[in-house]
């Protein structure tokens, strides 16, 4: 779930920069957190997203959340765990369900 900004060069990236489309988030999830790791693994990196496009942490904190919703519901269990591959030269997440 992505939306288009721009395709000139930063941060040495020379592709399409991508940032996530909140409003369609929102349908699916209640919030966004960046752990502190996740910020100390990202924070300044052009993050791969797909074959060519790339985002960056911008505007974040290390331990915020964005609520996207006006309610959250704390009594389910769908909550996920973002893993971070730092064996390449750009992080890649992978979601992983809790059980």
């Amino acid at each position: 779930m992505r939306r288009a900004v721009q395709t000139v060069p930063r941060r040495g990236h020379r592709a399409e920069w991508v940032i996530p489309d909140w409003p369609r988030l929102s349908e699916q999830y209640e919030g966004v957190h960046l752990t502190v790791a996740g910020y100390l693994t990202a924070a300044g990196t052009a993050i791969a997203v797909d074959a060519h496009p790339a985002s960056v942490i911008a505007g974040w904190a290390p331990d915020d959340t964005y609520w996207l919703t006006d309610t959250v519901n704390l009594d389910n269990d769908d909550s996920w765990t973002w893993v971070c591959d730092t064996s390449g030269s750009n992080p890649s997440w992978a979601e992983e369900p809790h059980h």
